[in-house]
């Protein structure tokens, strides 16, 4: 298993070629975007990417799953948007399964939770963004 510190760059191939900063978060079961939603086209979500780029964030395409009920770390309970974006984290590419959040104000508009880093990584909290 690879190891990774509390956070690390995460990169989105289809769309960037830049590292997103993103947080570690192995209290967190899904992992979250910084996002919203600008229309919906039967599956297809046309997604105002914050995450992307913190400056002047793009439009693009993602396939929406769901909406489902997310509590978030202070116990609200908010309905988000689930989308599926292929994304490398360490030596990890593929597809994930992410919500979309209004990350506003967070250090990090990504959050990566257990979901997808369970078999893959083991997290070493006293380092930070380690990088293969």
């Amino acid at each position: 298993m690879e190891i990774i510190g509390r956070s690390a760059y995460i990169y989105f191939p289809d769309f960037s070629e830049q590292g997103v900063p993103a947080k570690i978060d192995t209290g967190a079961y899904r992992s979250a975007l910084h996002g919203e939603v600008i229309e919906e086209r039967g599956k297809k979500l046309l997604v105002r990417a914050y995450f992307l780029s913190l400056n002047q964030a793009p439009e693009i395409w993602l396939p929406g799953i769901r909406k489902k009920n997310i509590i978030s770390s202070n116990g609200q309970s908010q309905e988000r948007w689930l989308v599926r974006i292929r994304l490398k984290l360490g030596q990890f590419e593929g597809v994930a399964e992410c919500s979309l959040a209004n990350r506003e104000g967070l250090t990090f508009p990504v959050l990566v939770g257990r979901r997808l880093l369970r078999n893959r990584f083991l997290v070493d909290v006293s380092q930070n963004q380690l990088q293969p």
